[in-house]
């Protein structure tokens, strides 16, 4: 079995989620969460249930509260009420030792991909094994090179940041996030600033990524076109309250007029769009949408 083969095989059989069928497993729950900085309320009591193995889109303009909601999630901020809950674990209560700890079950795609241009591709890639490990420097290489290729990037370790794409350094930004092996990766703003063609690209890649490596996907975006490309499940903030969630359709559907006037506004002919395929939702559920 060749490296890239034994990669993929390795993250399936530590993966216990089933993205078929009608099992839905709850990985992360969202309970009331709020967060205020001085007497700026920000976040409004948001609650969302994201299932193992799907990808789930947090949409909204400018000021909803997707920023602080993602750092929130990070652990880069602290709640100023209300849970995260991901596998039982609050991490909203955790201390920031056991936070720093936490943190490995969460990969991180930043918005312009935030690669240090001083390092070589193979270098940025390997920075979380070399802070966070005891590998060997042979079992680096192997990991790195092996996910470089996993992800197209064949012969590439070499470069630099500058000498590549803006879709290439999307996918380094990925090969680095994707090196602890983590249970969820969060997309910051995945699509900003690109072209069309490269736009669909970075779609297709976090839907490949989803179900090669059974990663559940939470995606902040401001996107519609990606979201529907892309969502089993969206949820549309604005002015830091969920007031609208479902299925990309049921936005449109649904009985949330935000909802409805959002998407309209967004400019895109949503009937024109290609979806995730059906055989692969999971937890899209028709109907299910909630307004408040």
């Amino acid at each position: 079995m060749d490296t890239n083969a034994a990669l993929a095989q390795a993250w399936r059989a530590g993966y216990k989620g089933d993205v078929t069928g009608d099992k839905l497993q709850e990985h992360i729950i969202i309970r009331d969460l709020k967060k205020s900085f001085g007497p700026n309320e920000v976040l409004k009591g948001i609650s969302m249930t994201i299932h193992r193995g799907e990808t789930a889109v947090i949409i909204g303009g400018s000021g909803a509260g997707k920023t602080t909601l993602l750092r929130i999630l990070m652990g880069l901020e602290r709640p100023t009420s209300g849970q995260i809950l991901i596998e039982d674990t609050d991490m909203a209560a955790l201390n920031d030792r056991q936070l720093n700890t936490f943190r490995r079950k969460l990969g991180m795609v930043f918005q312009y991909s935030a690669l240090l241009d001083s390092l070589t591709i193979f270098d940025n890639v390997a920075f979380p094994l070399v802070e966070h490990t005891k590998l060997s420097k042979a079992q680096i290489k192997e990991k790195v090179i092996g996910m470089l290729q996993t992800l197209g990037l064949v012969n590439k370790e070499h470069l630099f940041p500058s000498e590549l794409s803006g879709g290439q350094r999307k996918r380094v930004s990925l090969a680095r996030a994707l090196m602890l092996e983590p249970e969820i990766l969060i997309y910051d703003e995945p699509t900003s600033g690109l072209d069309p063609l490269t736009s669909r690209l970075v779609d297709d890649l976090i839907e490949e990524t989803r179900q090669r490596f059974g990663t559940t996907n939470l995606v902040i975006s401001h996107d519609m076109a990606s979201t529907f490309r892309i969502a089993h499940r969206a949820f549309l903030l604005i002015q830091g309250r969920v007031v609208a969630s479902g299925s990309p359709d049921d936005l449109v559907t649904g009985p949330s007029e935000e909802a409805r006037d959002f998407v309209l506004k967004s400019g895109v002919d949503v009937a024109r769009l290609n979806r995730v395929p059906p055989a692969s939702l999971a937890g899209s559920r028709k109907g299910e949408v909630t307004s408040r």
